[in-house]
Formats: C-alpha cells, structure tokens, sequence
C-alpha cells in the first residue's frame, strides 16, 4: 500500500421528523429523537485506502450511542467518494454530501477530495525519486533521495506510515526509514537490519495498523512481521513461514478486509491468502492458483494492489490481471491489460490512487522502456496508458516501487 486525501468536515446538522433535544449547553431543551453526530470531522487519507465514519446519537436525557452500524449512509456524488457500510473511499477529485440518517434524523457532512501531494519511484539505481501527481513523459522529480549517506543500495518496495517512508532495500537486506519530506544525501533516521531480522531479498513491504510486513524472497521465503518503530538488529514480532504456507519467494503484499495478500512467484505461481494475524508455519486460507488463472512459470505474479472491490496482479510476461477480492482456487481473471499498446514490460509494484492505476514497469527495450505507466482502474485489453512517465530526466532506471502521499 496509499494520492488524493478525504478531508471530511461536518457542515451541519439537521433534525427532520423529530423534536429536536437539547443542545449542549441547554439541558433544558425540548425532549425527542437524538442528534447524530459524524467523526471524526477532519481526516485525510490516500484516495482508495478508506477510513471508516463513525455515526454518534445524542439523546435528550445526554444518553450517547455509537449508532454507525444502524444508521443509514449515502453520498450524493459517488463518483468523488461512495460508501459503502461507515466505509468512505475516495474516487476523485471533487466534493460530496455523506449523510447519516436514522429515524428521520439527518446529519450532513461535507466531503472534499482534494489532490494528492506527490508519487514516489523506487528504482534499482538506488535512489527514491519524487514527482509531481500528474508527471508525464521526461519529467524531472522535484526531489531525491540519494547519495553515500542513504545507505540506499537497491531500493524496491514502498510503505509510507505517518510521516515516515519505510524503503525494502532488496540488496542491503534491510528497512531503511527516512522522513517523508527527506532530500538529497541524507542519513536514514534508523534501519531494520542484521541476522536476528530475518530480513533475505526483501522485496516487497506494505504497513497496516502499526505493523511491518515484509516479503523475504529467499533464506527461507518468508513474510516478516515488526512493528512500524523497530530499529536496529531485532527481532521480528512474528513470522508467516514453512512447508505450510505453500510460501516459495513472496515478492509484494497488500493488506484488504484484515487479510494478507501475497504474490508467491514461484512453484506453485499463486496469491496466497493469509489471516492478518497469521504466525508460523499455517496454511493460507486460499490460493488463487491454476492454468485458468493465467499465472505460471512465464507469467508469475509480482506486484498486487486491491481498489474498487477488485485485485490487480503485474505478472512477469508483461500484463495486469484482475480477480475479484474473493476469488479463490483455479478461477479466469475477470479481465486483463495486456498487448504491445499497453508498453508494459516485467511490470512490478502497483498503485491505485483514486480512479486510476499507477505501475513500476521494469522496461525491456526502447520501445517498452523502464519508467511509471498510468491506466484508468477500469482499463481491459491492449489499451495505451494514459501517461508514462519515463526518459533520461526522470532518473529511473528498472523501476520497482511505487507509493504515494
């Protein structure tokens, strides 16, 4: 996993079908239906990730129930944010009305989807570049971290958790931390790093709920588990690993639905489903695996990301296959973008940012060169990208890692 931000702020409130209770302050007020309140306020999230609204019943008598579950949710421009359950998630650029309401009772909250700040491109030149959210074709970055200093010596996998960047360094068999507005050749502010890690290829890294999941590639293939503050030589809090896990290679992980998604590349060529709070040697709780599923030995899987209900895959042959969230066992792919006009080449990490999709393609050639390819999220079949960032200014070089804030 994170590109645009939610800021919900509530506008007012509105009592219909009821007397309205007191306010506070005025515990003399006429009694009746309750007042719901939306919290929080004010947040801000990346644009798919969602946030879940908490629905609050005041009532006269100064009784408070969280009501969230019961209340009934809409949003009047679901094609800026749709909710779905308390869950909000961003789609575009623009403002919504979320509503609550029970037993005639409305709360109103504005929602604006504003612009996300900047993407940000791992590449195996050991550098971290920075763009703007829209950068298009030989587009320098506003910033970089690079240098001696960083300790950077094959950076791939992206998280970034409060106002941290956390760097899977492939090379270095480490976690390299550094502020999320660092520039230039600068020191990390620590590194996850040494023999009681765990840590061996690390490749991929995603962050939920204050906890570090990073896939180990080899010596043995793994999935390791810190906490977001761990420094230094220690530890992991747990690990997914053994004959069981069916695990052979894990490259990139996701998080959806308090589930762990891992791309496994190798015998068998699968995502295998775990638990979030999986330790040891256990079996995933499904696999999406099978010639109808279009992953094999050519086509194994490298990057995953979850938006919209739907699973993407980056495979290894040059294509984006996309499963519904539940898929299990040998299924097809609901659709895929694939074919010379879509220039994916050994794509990598993936990255939804409101309605569109960001890819890490690894390039071949000059006609499928290494750089940042954009599709729609809806995008099927040979399509050409809507952007590519790409060319001798952007500095990538076999591009791995994507993230966004």
């Amino acid at each position: 996993m994170r590109s645009r931000f939610v800021m919900l702020c509530v506008i007012g409130i509105e009592a219909c079908g009821f007397p309205r209770p007191a306010d506070v302050g005025d515990p003399a007020g006429d009694a009746g239906g309750p007042v719901i309140t939306i919290a929080p306020t004010a947040l801000s999230l990346i644009a798919h990730p969602t946030a879940l609204l908490t629905a609050m019943a005041t009532y006269a008598d100064g009784t408070v129930q969280d009501v969230s579950t019961t209340v009934t949710w809409g949003s009047n421009n679901p094609e800026i944010a749709t909710i779905a359950g308390h869950t909000i998630t961003a789609v575009a650029v623009g403002t919504a009305t979320v509503t609550a309401a029970q037993n005639g009772v409305t709360t109103t909250a504005q929602v604006t989807v504003a612009d996300f700040t900047a993407i940000i491109v791992a590449g195996y030149n050991s550098s971290v570049e920075f763009f703007l959210p829209r950068a298009d074709g030989n587009s320098a970055p506003i910033r970089s971290i690079k240098g001696t200093t960083t300790t950077l010596m094959g950076p791939s996998g992206l998280a970034i958790a409060g106002q941290e960047l956390f760097v899977a360094d492939q090379v270095a068999n480490a976690i390299v931390v550094f502020p999320l507005s660092g520039n230039g050749n600068i020191a990390p502010t620590r590194r996850i790093v040494g023999s009681a890690t765990g840590l061996q290829d690390t490749t991929g890294i995603t962050i939920f709920r204050d906890e570090i999941y990073v896939t180990c590639g080899t010596g043995p293939e793994s999935i390791v588990v810190f906490p977001v503050n761990a420094n230094g030589n220690v530890n992991p809090s747990r690990t997914i690993g053994g004959p069981s896990t069916t695990l052979t290679g894990g490259t990139y992980a996701t998080v959806s639905n308090s589930e762990l998604y891992i791309s496994n590349p190798h015998n068998p060529q699968a995502i295998a489903v775990f638990p979030l709070d999986t330790n040891g040697n256990l079996p995933p709780s499904r696999e999406i695996s099978g010639p109808a599923t279009m992953l094999n030995s050519v086509a194994y899987p490298n990057g995953l990301a979850i938006c919209g209900g739907e699973l993407f895959i980056a495979t290894e042959d040059g294509s984006i296959q996309v499963f519904g969230t539940t898929a299990s066992g040998n299924v097809a792919p609901t659709r895929s973008i694939s074919g010379t006009s879509t220039k994916l080449a050994f794509p990598q990490a993936i990255l939804c940012v409101g309605n569109e999709l960001y890819v890490a393609n690894a390039g071949s050639s000059a006609t499928s060169p290494a750089g940042v390819l954009v599709f729609p999220s809806s995008a099927a079949g040979n399509v050409a990208p809507t952007r590519f960032l790409t060319g001798a200014m952007t500095g990538l070089e076999q591009t791995l890692g994507l993230a966004a804030y």
